[in-house]
């Protein structure tokens, strides 16, 4: 309890320092009320949650002295992490190529200290490592990431299933899936949430299918259709995000799952080493 309210503290700091209009102190307040959730906002969705225009988020960052809304972001993580603030370099000291980098390095820097408790991450694999079929879905923008974990996953997890397509095609493999004993699905969802993906979570609780879901927020609107949920930031500087967290969160999951079940993996892993070799799969290193 001493460390929220010492956080507040810090946070009503950080907005105390400017003369703001009562706009701003709107958005402030919710920052102050919700600090380690706000932390984790992209500007859009701190609209979205106060009830004013995403140009006012930005507006109340520029009147505290960042260069924009990601800047404050930081220093609201480095507040909520206990982490080293990021000092007020001007606008033009890096280029926005340059910043972009560093933002998606925060990112990675803020799951790294998720991970020091891991306990969601291996529930979340044990569910995926137990289930006789595992389908995965990633739609629009996370489809590569999804790809990715199916790629990987199949070496390692006897029947996988990459679910792909319209929505009722969607519909039928998971239905299939269910079919095969499926008890877990994995989907992954990045910004802008496609609506086809929560109808999918919808039907996999209707058949009792566990649903883990990889995002990029705690308080992504998918979040309240899922068992468990995994995430990381995306960087949102340039015209389209980089997902470099979520696809480390991707490998991540992986490890954990290949940890699930050491036996199982260990056999996959030297069967297929073998069929590569016997058929020449590879050039040599």
């Amino acid at each position: 309890m001493q460390q929220a309210t010492a956080t507040t503290g810090q946070l009503s700091d950080l907005f105390a320092q400017a003369r703001l209009t009562p706009v701003q102190r709107r958005i402030a307040a919710h920052i102050v009320q919700r600090g380690p959730q706000a932390a984790f906002c992209s500007s859009i969705e701190l609209a979205e949650q106060v009830g004013v225009s995403q140009p006012s988020v930005t507006r109340l960052a520029t009147a505290l002295g960042y260069a924009g809304f990601s800047d404050l972001q930081r220093a609201i993580r480095a507040l909520v992490l206990e982490e080293r603030a990021p000092s007020r370099a001007p606008a033009d000291a890096e280029n926005k190529l340059q910043h972009a980098v560093g933002h998606a390095i925060d990112a990675l820097a803020v799951l790294r200290r998720q991970l020091a408790d891991p306990d969601a991450l291996e529930h979340a694999a044990q569910a995926l490592a137990q289930t006789p079929v595992l389908p995965v879905h990633g739609s629009r923008s996370a489809a590569p990431l999804a790809a990715q974990f199916e790629f990987f996953a199949a070496k390692i997890h006897p029947d996988v299933r990459l679910l792909t397509g319209s929505r009722t095609e969607l519909l039928d493999g998971l239905e299939r899936a269910a079919a095969g004993g499926a008890t877990a699905l994995l989907a992954l969802a990045l910004p802008r949430y496609p609506r086809e993906l929560a109808e999918l979570l919808e039907a996999a609780r209707e058949r009792d299918i566990e649903v883990v879901l990889l995002t990029d927020s705690p308080l992504s609107p998918l979040a309240a259709l899922a068992t468990s949920t995994l995430w990381a930031p995306v960087s949102s500087d340039l015209v389209f995000d980089a997902a470099v967290a979520p696809l480390q969160l991707v490998t991540v999951l992986l490890e954990v799952l290949a940890d699930a079940r050491p036996a199982r993996t260990r056999e996959r892993l030297e069967r297929f080493d073998a069929w590569a070799d016997a058929h020449d799969y590879f050039t040599p290193a």
